[in-house]
Formats: structure tokens, C-alpha cells, sequence
């Protein structure tokens, strides 16, 4: 849950890069994780989402395998890193 939380901080920080306001950042990070969340039932390509990992606790009192979420786990660990670098690379060329 909480790589899922720097995921959504990370997407928010690169909307906000790219847009100027905050009601357009706003929209569209929730969109993209609206999104997401949508995705996720559809079969074996919801479970690399990193919206899977909101239910993972549930899911592992539940007794699921833990490796079950390890698409997720590795997908959302890369999108957050490439978000935030590329969010770092675009507002250090910002003026102030």
C-alpha cells in the first residue's frame, strides 16, 4: 500500500510538471488512477496494475500467495522511479 502511495505522489508530481495548474494536475492524476483501477478486472493484465495493490492486504489475510502480487509490486516500483525522475528532469529546467 505504501509503494502504491508513492506511485500516486510520484504521477501527481509529473502531472504537475507537465501541467500548469492545479486543477489540471488534479484531474488528471486522479484520472490515471481511475483508470487503472478500471483496468484491473480484465483478466491477467489487471494483476501487472499497480492498482492491484490497494486490495493486497485483504488479499493476503485472505490467504493469497504473497508472489501473486509481485507483478504489481515490480510495475509500480518502476513507474514510480521513472515518474519522479522525469518529473525532477522537467521542473529543474522550470524558471521559477
Amino acid at each position: 500500500m505504501a509503494l502504491y502511495l508513492a506511485f500516486a505522489v510520484a504521477l501527481t508530481a509529473l502531472a504537475a510538471a507537465v501541467l500548469r495548474g492545479v486543477v489540471g494536475t488534479a484531474l488528471t492524476s486522479l484520472g490515471v488512477l481511475l483508470s487503472a483501477a478500471l483496468l484491473e478486472p480484465l483478466g491477467t493484465f489487471g494483476r501487472w496494475l499497480p492498482s492491484r495493490l490497494v486490495g493486497a492486504l485483504d488479499g493476503l489475510l485472505r490467504g493469497a500467495a504473497p508472489s501473486s502480487y509481485t507483478p504489481a509490486l515490480v510495475v509500480t516500483a518502476v513507474l514510480a522511479v521513472a515518474a519522479t525522475a522525469a518529473a525532477t528532469a522537467l521542473l529543474s529546467r522550470r524558471d521559477i
